[in-house]
């Protein structure tokens, strides 16, 4: 089975993937589902699992959510869980039975350059201050297609096996052209909840339209109206 995960909607600011078009791209790609995790909120997610007519195609609801030491891919997810600090994400995840994901927790690129996206905080990675952290994850994103740097991914690697947990691997899609950047296999024995509860994940990905993109993302946001969207405090 193969699935592309953490992928955006127009529903989020950063992004303009219709819908529609991520259900196309995906399927012409030969996928078996797709995970939309919007900055958030679930609006994108809910539509596109609503659009999806295939038995045998499965749309994922996620969102990703911002916390105080960066951001969670909650997968499964029922209700929309508003961002806050990471401990009440989390529980309130784990209340909706959610899988949990630790989202590219190195990118040292926006952490300098583009860190007043998220808030104070919104967009800081994993430090020592804040490692135990990991362990209330069920998995963490090794291999994320929008990293700039290719130590960020490396890094998010190691961390995940000092720990022991499943590595997934993210497009981050913001725009078509990156909607099956990267995806995730598993035996068709599992489900995808069940694969990364078991750690029977291999990942496959690679960078394309990085740069141009991440400057289309950037300006979307910029010029658009609802900055809060990225925020720890958002409505």
């Amino acid at each position: 089975m193969k699935y592309s995960l953490h992928i955006h909607t127009s529903s989020s600011l950063c992004s303009s993937n219709k819908p529609e078009e991520v259900l196309s791209y995906a399927k012409k790609r030969g996928l078996n589902g797709v995970a939309i995790t919007d900055h958030n909120t679930i609006a994108g997610a809910l539509e596109t699992y609503k659009l999806n007519k295939d038995k045998n195609f499965e749309v994922v609801v996620g969102e990703e959510v911002s916390t105080d030491v960066g951001h969670v891919l909650v997968l499964y997810v029922k209700k929309a869980i508003l961002p806050g600090k990471i401990e009440d994400v989390l529980k309130e995840a784990k209340r909706q039975d959610a899988i949990c994901i630790l989202a590219h927790p190195y990118n040292l690129f926006q952490d300098k350059f583009l860190k007043g996206l998220g808030g104070k905080n919104g967009r800081k990675s994993i430090t020592s201050d804040n490692l135990d952290k990991v362990k209330l994850f069920d998995a963490v994103e090794g291999f994320n297609a929008r990293c700039f740097l290719k130590k960020d991914n490396e890094m998010a690697m190691i961390l995940a096996k000092k720990y022991g947990k499943t590595i997934v691997a993210g497009s981050d899609a913001h725009f078509p052209n990156e909607i099956c950047n990267t995806y995730v296999e598993f035996d068709k024995k599992y489900t995808l909840r069940q694969a990364i509860k078991k750690n029977h994940i291999k990942i496959y990905g690679e960078k394309r339209y990085l740069f141009i993109n991440k400057l289309r993302s950037t300006i979307k946001v910029y010029a658009g109206k609802n900055k809060k969207q990225y925020k720890i405090g958002a409505d």
